[in-house]
């Protein structure tokens, strides 16, 4: 799925915190904790640190299904890979971070003390491309199992910090767009902060669900100086087109620029001069 990338909202000056993406695939079996050692000289002129994570749980947008809320047990086979961890591979920055588990490869880069300026999405994508077939590469060298994509996802953490426009969290309505304060039904009250998930559904061309945008909102307070500030995440997350790098590549295309339209959408455009908006 292809939008038009023409006119896309863009910030000079966005308060951007860390932007990710990943891909999920197909167990890679063969791709264990003695293989820690060669993926690490794979990466090791770029991200010379690393460090050992536990590994992220397989995550699938489904649809038509009923979604589960509140807690719940849940059970399911154990793989091998279950006991295998999570590699991080830094920059000595540590503003770029590459993660690598026998079913999931993410290329995240993170405001950090130090690190330089948001490269730009073009940037982040190609760097991810660069390091992830060095993977593919070596998977096929030594003979593993085939990589197969089966999710994307596309994250965008904003840190928007009290100031100008807004100094306490009960004032949302100047950081969202069409936000009311005051709820008419509890006239003697007032709101101290607030929480949002929202969930949209997207379609390919033949009207079938393939994504959906995740949507949070979470009052916060900055480590700095703890000034009030509200931390607003997205994450696209579906099935690629295609189960190869172009595929794969689409998405984050497509992803991309749902993000950038639906921020620029619901938050206020007071915020928009502060954060140098070009078009």
């Amino acid at each position: 799925m292809n939008l038009s990338s023409s006119h896309l909202p863009s910030f000079c000056n966005p308060p951007l915190h860390e932007m990710a993406l990943g891909v999920q695939f197909s167990p890679i079996i063969g791709l264990d904790v003695f293989s820690l050692e060669s993926l690490r000289s794979l990466y090791i002129d770029e991200f010379p640190l690393h460090e050992i994570q536990a590994p992220l749980e397989p995550v699938y947008e489904q649809f038509g299904t009923p979604v589960t809320t509140g807690s719940s047990i849940r059970f399911k086979p154990i793989n091998q890979s279950d006991f295998i961890p999570r590699c991080w591979f830094l920059s000595t920055s540590r503003d770029r971070l590459i993660q690598i588990q026998p079913d999931r490869f993410v290329h995240n880069w993170r405001k950090h003390a130090g690190g330089g300026e948001y490269p730009r999405y073009e940037a982040v994508k190609n760097s991810f491309g660069i390091s992830l077939s060095k993977l593919i590469d070596y998977c096929s060298n030594k003979k593993l199992s085939a990589w197969i994509p089966n999710q994307c996802e596309v994250i965008y953490i904003n840190h928007i910090i009290s100031g100008e426009v807004w100094k306490l969290h009960s004032e949302v309505g100047k950081i969202m767009a069409n936000f009311s304060e005051i709820r008419p039904s509890l006239p003697s009250a007032q709101m101290e902060d607030i929480r949002l998930n929202e969930r949209f559904v997207y379609f390919d061309r033949d009207n079938k669900p393939f994504a959906r945008l995740h949507v949070g909102l979470t009052p916060a307070f900055s480590v700095d100086d703890n000034s009030p500030m509200y931390i607003l995440k997205f994450t696209f997350r579906g099935t690629p087109s295609s189960q190869d790098l172009a595929g794969v590549y689409d998405f984050f295309d497509t992803g991309r620029e749902i993000v950038v339209r639906a921020f620029a959408e619901i938050t206020n455009p007071e915020m928009h001069p502060i954060w140098e908006r070009e078009q």
